[in-house]
């Protein structure tokens, strides 16, 4: 290897494996966030801004149906191994060299990838910033590692990166005539296979171990009544329904608004044998959350809880108080008298009585269900559901 080029080869290494570890971190926190775990600790959720639950759940997550985090693992692990056979092929006793790289050599590839990186990074970035209104410190630390790759490959190219580029460009044809791009694919579908089957098990492993933990939760004695329902909770259903369910939910929590759709259906198929009341457990580490389950407080007052319940829902995660405010009129509410309501003492007792219900059962996500005093966690499938529907009919 040229003695010139050894150093940003070398950083470019380092700056690819830092940012491979900080993917793969991402792929855990994903699937936990995925099974209703909230991830706390190394700066994630410690306040609304810095906040890793938000990006792991959003619909931005996921690439083409793929997390971008695992595309991620097998993007730095492919960087990694042309780095690798870059060093192998060069030769130490090879005199340093002002020459151009050939338009798809391992410095000029790697150039040209971790430039598309970072201007994906860029575009994920402002995402974060005013969409979900949150930073998650791992997407950052990607963020960094691919600009630190990216100056340490322009370094080891040794000229403007647009050369690179246009170079590129210029020769598609050539594209796997030389060896580093054929490694790159090859190794990046090797890797992208490996973790996808790694995330699969991990799954499986969870979705073992939430099934048990279900099945223990089954066999406990239901609770009462007065524990997890209240009077002043929204509910759709005959008031004598012979089944009832609590639901304790986020209007800022994908996942509950994926299974509002599920309780519609429930809901539709059994009109007159199941009533559905809903009580808040808003973030505590995300403001926006708890404006909106105010908002759904004083929507109820209003006797227009469930329109606006459906519009935070579908609007989500647009939900800071200006916005909720614009959707009032949509929702038939009347905008100045739910504004005057959310900032009441009555709606902040409300919510924060709900939120003591929910510490007290020991809730630590949404959704959590309560049917007839059996606790579920999480967004139970319609099938699940209609069979523990079915068992409480009987």
């Amino acid at each position: 290897m040229a003695q010139s080029t050894a150093l940003p080869q070398l950083t470019t290494g380092l700056f690819s494996i830092g940012g491979f570890i900080a993917a793969a971190y991402l792929s855990s926190i994903q699937i936990q966030v995925e099974f209703g775990a909230k991830i706390t600790g190394l700066l994630c959720n410690t306040d609304g801004f810095l906040n890793c639950d938000t990006a792991a759940q959003s619909s931005f997550a996921t690439l083409a149906g793929i997390p971008i985090s695992v595309l991620g693992v097998a993007f730095y692990a492919a960087i990694l191994a042309v780095i690798f056979f870059g060093a192998l092929k060069s030769s130490p006793k090879t005199p340093a060299t002002h020459d151009k790289p050939a338009p798809f050599s391992a410095p000029a590839l790697t150039l040209t990838l971790y430039g598309l990186s970072v201007l994906y990074s860029l575009f994920l970035l402002g995402v974060s910033l005013f969409i979900l209104q949150s930073v998650c410190p791992f997407c950052a630390l990607l963020y960094v590692c691919n600009i630190g790759g990216f100056a340490a490959a322009w370094m080891w190219y040794g000229h403007k990166p647009h050369h690179a580029l246009l170079d590129q460009l210029r020769h598609l044809s050539s594209l796997f005539k030389t060896w580093a791009p054929p490694v790159f694919v090859g190794c990046f579908i090797v890797a992208l296979l490996a973790s996808l089957s790694i995330r699969q098990l991990s799954i499986d492993a969870q979705q073992v171990e939430h099934a048990r933990q279900q099945e223990i939760r089954d066999a406990r004695k239901p609770i009462e009544q007065d524990q997890y329902r209240a009077s002043h909770s929204p509910g759709l259903g005959p008031k004598d329904a012979p089944v009832v369910l609590v639901e304790f939910s986020s209007f800022t929590c994908p996942h509950c608004a994926q299974f509002s759709g599920v309780l519609t259906e429930l809901l539709r198929n059994y009109p007159e044998q199941v009533r559905v009341e809903f009580r808040h457990f808003p973030a505590s580490q995300q403001p926006n959350s708890n404006a909106a389950a105010r908002a759904g407080v004083c929507a109820h007052e209003q006797q227009k809880f469930w329109p606006l319940h459906d519009l935070m829902f579908s609007r989500a995660p647009a939900l800071a108080e200006p916005m909720i405010l614009s959707y009032a009129t949509e929702a038939g509410l009347n905008a100045d008298q739910l504004q005057t309501c959310m900032n009441s003492e009555l709606a902040r007792r409300v919510v924060n009585a709900d939120i003591h219900a929910a510490q007290t059962l020991n809730i630590q996500g949404t959704p959590t269900l309560f049917i007839n005093g059996r606790r579920f966690d999480g967004a139970v499938p319609y099938p699940e559901l209609e069979k523990h529907i079915k068992a409480a009919l009987q």
